[in-house]
């Protein structure tokens, strides 16, 4: 007849081996099954915010293309302008590639679209900025040389360091970018000496041609011309006053982007 101490020892042995061995493979059961919906979910999750981002990235890239495409083309909106084609242009000892110099061309057209086989479209955009004048000015009287003073109808609107465009009337159009260094309001004169502070002016003019009485004056104040591409499903722009690309050599302008 069992005893009362048999019996307690009875109740007391806990679970088998083989209870254990169950238990632990129904905790791995729902430890996969948790981790697995864990795994979907982030993938779910994931993929959710890079569309959400990709769609934020694209809005972003198209207001700013928005922005820039509005803006083309202010400051130089003149038809006899636009026919000019390539602007003549220096900075810090090194000249435009249409006048034989390492640094790019600058085209005078509010918008220009590129296109070349293995790479990707570029949209190049150009604008005036600043508070300048918006309609040209006339060259009052001839340039004995292309180094002379600019004698024009009237100084309003234009300021030192300004950026302006001569722009001759009488084909071959030609255009001629320098940099104002002193403005006389009452002799009518803008000048455009070359110097460590005009890095935009060549000395003695270099090969820039002389301007004529009736030829037009722009004020560019401080220009914008960028290239937009996409590279990588990236957004890519390049300012050429900023950081133009030049064959074997960099090129660095001072000038505020205005952004």
């Amino acid at each position: 007849m069992p005893t009362l101490h048999n019996a307690l020892r009875r109740a007391q042995r806990g679970m088998s081996l083989i209870e254990v061995l169950v238990a632990i493979a129904i905790g791995l059961i729902g430890i996969l099954i948790m981790s697995q919906a864990y795994l979907t979910s982030d993938q779910f999750n994931k993929a959710t915010l890079g569309a959400g981002g990709a769609q934020t990235n694209g809005n972003v890239a198209l207001f700013t293309l928005e922005r820039e495409l509005r803006m083309a083309g202010y400051g130089v909106n003149s038809s006899t302008a636009l026919e000019c084609g390539n602007i003549n242009w220096y900075y810090n000892g090194q000249y435009s590639g249409n006048l034989g110099g390492p640094l790019p061309n600058i085209e005078l057209a509010p918008v220009v679209i590129t296109t070349t086989a293995g790479a990707p479209d570029q949209v190049t955009i150009m604008y005036a900025t600043g508070e300048q004048r918006v309609t040209p000015a006339t060259v009052a009287k001839s340039m004995p040389t292309a180094s002379s003073e600019l004698d024009v109808d009237g100084t309003s609107g234009f300021q030192q360091n300004d950026l302006v465009l001569l722009v001759n009337k009488t084909p071959p159009i030609s255009c001629t970018m320098v940099e104002i260094t002193e403005v006389q309001t009452a002799a009518a004169k803008l000048q455009h000496n070359p110097g460590v502070s005009a890095p935009y002016n060549p000395p003695g003019a270099g090969p820039y041609p002389a301007y004529v009485k009736n030829d037009l004056l722009f004020n560019l104040g401080n220009p914008i011309v960028r290239t937009y591409s996409v590279v990588n499903d990236s957004l890519r722009v390049n300012e050429i006053f900023l950081n133009a690309a030049t064959p074997g050599a960099g090129f660095s302008s001072p000038r505020d982007s205005s952004r």
